[in-house]
């Protein structure tokens, strides 16, 4: 009896137990799979967090070379590389015009170096016809036509040279005085330039430094220096040639005059000679 019951004891003990073993495992294993579900998930978490930082740290970088960028770009615009452009355009200018002004004065004195010796050549052979004139003379009324004829003559050409002289003298300072203002001008537009160019280059500065886009920037400097180069050709090829042609016809006019005035003194002479002569 004793045995039959112990058995029957422990049959109950491993009904009852059997449940609670089952329900410990399952627990047991339940626990477990939750563990490594959140340990997975933590290290997603981990990763992209990483990520994150990653992305934001090249942003950062790549902000910062655009930055470096934009900065040297800036610092282009205030290099002062136009202002020396422009520094040494006015030099050349300014060279040519020295240039010129000595070639003219050059000029000017090469022609009338060979005026005062044409006019010599002249001279010498107005004497010579005179001297012709004299020897043809056989009475004291024609050697005295001939004397009144050679000072008729030497009086119109006096007055002649008197002329072109003057027209020659008036159109030089005429020249010269538009020469003077064309390059007063020229000066002051030259200031205009490069003022204008500094305010742009200036304003180009500023609006790099408030990040404007650089082909915006560069756009907007260009047509503004565009219209002010402009400005200065109009001054630089303006006036000076129709000035000068307005000079010229005016000294021709004159001297053309003169000419004429001469021709109609030295033809009413030699007619009034020819007659002295025929008798």
């Amino acid at each position: 009896m004793k045995k039959v019951f112990s058995v029957i004891f422990g049959v109950l003990i491993l009904s009852v137990m059997s449940p609670l073993v089952v329900t410990y495992a399952m627990t047991e294993s339940g626990s477990g799979s939750n563990s490594g579900s959140g340990s997975n998930q933590t290290d997603l978490e981990r990763k992209a967090s990483e990520l994150d930082i990653k992305k934001a740290t090249e942003e950062t970088k790549i902000q910062a070379k655009k930055t470096e960028l934009q900065a040297k770009l800036c610092q282009r615009y205030g290099s002062g590389k136009l202002d020396g452009i422009l520094s040494e355009q006015q030099t050349k200018l300014r060279d040519k015009q020295i240039e010129r002004n000595s070639n003219l004065s050059q000029k000017r004195g090469d022609w009338d170096t060979r005026r005062n010796q044409a006019r010599v050549v002249a001279d010498a052979k107005r004497r010579e016809h005179y001297a012709k004139l004299l020897e043809k003379a056989t009475t004291t009324e024609q050697k005295t036509a001939v004397e009144e004829f050679s000072l008729t003559v030497e009086k119109a050409v006096t007055d002649r040279r008197v002329a072109q002289d003057a027209a020659r003298e008036a159109f030089r300072q005429g020249v010269d005085a538009v020469i003077a203002t064309h390059k007063s001008s020229l000066d002051s537009s030259l200031a205009d330039l490069k003022a204008t160019t500094a305010a742009a280059v200036a304003r180009a500065k500023a609006s790099c430094e408030a990040g404007t886009p650089g082909d915006q920037v560069r756009s907007t400097l260009e047509t503004e220096l565009k219209v002010a180069k402009a400005a200065f050709e109009v001054v630089r090829k303006g006036g000076v040639s129709d000035a000068i042609k307005a000079l010229g016809d005016t000294r021709k006019a004159t001297v053309e005059t003169a000419k004429t005035t001469f021709e109609q003194a030295v033809q009413g002479a030699r007619a009034k000679l020819d007659e002295v002569l025929k008798t």
